[in-house]
Order: structure tokens, then sequence, then C-alpha cells
């Protein structure tokens, strides 16, 4: 499948892959498949399979794909392995993108310990005799020809004696790998309840930002109404006592049998009333008006104790990503990532100037050790992202100014996986493939922020 499919993407047709898959360019693709043999020619099935091979061989190249078919079959098993192994080393200098398939336990132990290799099975079900079509990165297949030959009705003591026949390490080995595999199910399946909690948890979040803002947004509107409505009536209020004591003003010009103490009560009496109205008004004011917020940074610096506006959560600064214009902080126990904008200086009880708190901080980083390379040979894109995040999370503690992310080249969807995730990290300031030396495509090498 992946010859036919680079086949279809190479003119034009799309393919059954999901997004973001990444299809490699090659100009040769060179397959060994099925048997060849010729009565006519003189050709075992071993022969045939070696006079193709090394046609293949000779033509090979860094911008080939090569399929070969249960490479090293036909022959004495130990030959046949030696062989494989050779041949694959070869396709490995040549800087071909080989797929091997192979029943020989040799190529597996060879595929688990060179670094340009790597193993890889489709799942079986026991139950059914039938393939599952999900293909496992990393895992060696096993091989199931007693326990199928069993199921298809082969005599018991048939069976029975030819497992007393195979070598114990056969048993061994069998074992290992059926707990490999049932720990990585297990793994698979807590990764996807891990990662359909994190779907919901996200989604609680979102609903209860939405649900504050519109709960802000009311109390906001609704306190403007009453303060606006306040200050009309205080309005109202103080031009009737205005044009009171114009009035009362021309009638003691005009009328000389007013009553002048009687008249100056009056505006007292209206000016009394009218400051207790003010005060009515102002106390309503001030009962009605939110919890003035405090006043947004333009800048913070590592150490700084500040408060997240829309938490009310305080913490102290640890990093500064200046391109994102986001923070993160040390709450409590709590890392998180904030706004600058979202931030306001903050004191309190457990406050501690920004030069104490610094020097804390800078020297919890000294104790920090981290390597300077992550290996994600063998890991699935989700587990390995996982990693990825913490591990630059750390090296960015710990001041590594350069790393080494090792992924392999495998099919591609590793490191594409990788470079998709590094050019959102506000932690990375720019990464490349590794060079002649540095593990070629196999490496990304990663320059952070510091």
């Amino acid at each position: 499948m992946t010859g036919l499919f680079i086949l279809m993407a190479k003119t034009g047709l799309f393919i059954p892959a999901g997004e973001g898959t990444l299809i490699p360019c090659i100009k040769g693709i060179y397959a060994d498949i099925g048997d060849e043999q010729s009565i006519a020619q003189s050709l075992s099935t071993f022969s045939s399979h070696i006079k193709q091979i090394g046609k293949i061989l000779t033509l090979a190249d860094e911008n080939s794909l090569v399929l070969l078919d249960e490479l090293g079959a036909g022959t004495d098993p130990s030959e046949g392995a030696a062989l494989a192994i050779s041949i694959l080393e070869y396709l490995i200098k040549c800087g071909s993108l080989t797929i091997v398939t192979s029943h020989h336990n040799k190529m597996k132990a060879f595929a688990a310990i060179h670094p340009k290799a790597e193993n890889a099975s489709v799942d079986f079900d026991i139950e059914t005799l039938s393939p599952t079509y999900h293909l496992s990165i990393g895992q060696p297949g096993r091989s199931q020809a007693l326990i199928i030959a069993e199921r298809l009705g082969i005599l018991p003591e048939i069976i029975e004696n030819a497992r007393e026949n195979l070598p114990q390490n056969t048993f061994e080995v069998d074992s290992l790998l059926e707990k490999i595999k049932i720990d990585s199910d297990t793994i698979s399946e807590e990764k996807e309840k891990a990662s359909i909690i994190k779907i919901e948890l996200e989604e609680l979040k979102r609903r209860v930002k939405i649900e504050l803002e519109e709960e802000k947004l009311y109390r906001k509107k609704t306190t403007e109404d009453l303060i606006e409505k306040s200050q009309r009536l205080l309005s109202s209020a103080q031009k009737e006592v205005k044009e009171t004591r114009q009035t009362l003003k021309k009638l003691l010009k005009n009328q000389k049998n007013i009553n002048l103490p009687e008249a100056l009560s009056m505006i007292e009496e209206l000016q009394k009333n009218l400051g207790m109205e003010e005060k009515k008004v102002e106390d309503f004011i001030s009962a009605v008006l939110p919890v003035k917020l405090p006043e947004p940074v333009e800048k913070v610096s590592p150490g700084d104790y500040v408060e997240v506006i829309s938490l009310g959560l305080k913490g102290y600064v640890t990093e500064v990503f200046a391109e994102s214009k986001e923070v993160k902080l040390q709450a409590g126990m709590m890392n998180m990532t904030a706004k600058i904008s979202d931030l306001a200086r903050a004191t309190g009880a457990d406050y501690k100037s920004p030069e104490e708190t610094y020097n804390n901080y800078v020297s919890s980083l000294k104790s920090i050790s981290v390597s300077g390379e992550l290996k994600l040979i063998s890991k699935r894109v989700e587990e390995a992202l996982i990693m990825l995040e913490k591990y630059l999370d750390d090296a960015t503690l710990a001041h590594h100014k350069e790393v080494r992310i090792v992924h392999g080249k495998g099919t591609g969807a590793l490191r594409a996986a990788v470079r998709d995730y590094l050019k959102t990290s506000p932690l990375v300031n720019s990464f490349r493939l590794g060079g002649v030396g540095e593990g070629g495509a196999g490496v990304t090498i990663v320059e952070l922020n510091m």
C-alpha cells in the first residue's frame, strides 16, 4: 500500500490518509514481492528473489523506495537472516527508504537496536484468525504458527510435540512480546481516556469562560443603567433646588412684605434636603459600582509577583514569552500560562520582593539536570508529543540553548508531528533537520528561546 500511495500522490490523486500526512519525494520505487520461481530457467524461490534483489541494489539510492517481501526466505534460516541483515545495512548506507517483511527473529533484533531501523507489526486477532489492520510501530510481530495450526484442526498431540521441540528461549521471547503487547494496549487505552478527559475539560473551561463573560457583561450593563438613573435623579433634584432659589430671590427683590427669615429658612431646608438626596445617591452608586479591577501591567520580568485579573489568582512570573505576549506563572503548586494584558501588580502577606523571588528562582534552575537529547523513536505520535512538551519545558528551565529531538526517519509521520508542534511552541526560536554527523533526517535540532 505504501508504494501505491506514493504513486497515487505523484500522479495527483488523493490518498486515504489523515490530515497532516506527509508523502516523501520518491523518484524510484523498487519491489521484490511474490514468488517468481521458474522451472524453465532453473530458478528456485530463493534464487528468483536474489536475482531481483541484485538488480534493485544496483539502482537504489537516497531517492528510492525499496519494498522487499519475506527477505531471506526460501533458504537456511540462519544464512537467510544473515544475508537479509547485510542487505538492509547496505540499503541504509544508500539512504533508501526501505520496508521489509520477515519472520526471522534476528531481523527483529536488528531493527530493535539499529538507530536507523524500526520494528512494526500488524495486530492479529487469534479468535477470528484474521488481521485487525492496525499497525503497531515499534513493536515486532509474533509468529502464531502453532496457535493457528491448532485452531485449524491439527491434532493436539502434534501441536504439543511441536512445542516441546521449540528452543526454550522461544517461549521466553514470545512471553516477553505478549507482555509488551498487553502493556502497549493498556497504555493506548489510558492515553485515549486521558485525551477524552482533556477534551471535556477544555470544553468545560470554554463554557465557564463564556458564562463568566456573559455574567460580567450583564452586571456591567445593569450597573451602568442604575448609575445613569441615579445621576438623572440627582441632576433633576439639583435643578429643582436651583430654580426654587432663583424664584425666592426674585420674590425678595420685588415683594417687600415677604418674611425674610422664613424665606431663608426655606432655602436652608431645601439645601439640607438636597444634601441628604446627594448622600443617598452617592451611597447607592457606591453599592452598585463593581469593585475596581487592578490596572493591567505593561511589562513584567521573571520573579514579579502578579495577579491574573480574570481569575483573581496571584503568583510569581517564571518565564516571559515576548513574541506571544504571555508569561508562565507559579501560583502555589500550580503552573499556568497567562496573557500579559491580563496581569496586574499584586501585593499580599505571601509577597516577596522581585529580587528575592528571582534569586530563589535562579537557584532552583541550577539544580535541574536535563539531557540535551530526547529520544522519541518507537513512540506513537500522541505519546511523543506529550513527552516533547514536558521535555521542552524542562530544557528551557535548565537553560539549554539547543537540544536534539531524535524521532527517526520511519514513515515521516512522527517527524511531521514534531515539526508541527515546534512551529506553535512559544519556547522554540527555530529548528532544522540534523546535518551530516548529527543524525540527518532522523533528528531535529531545536534552538530554544533564552
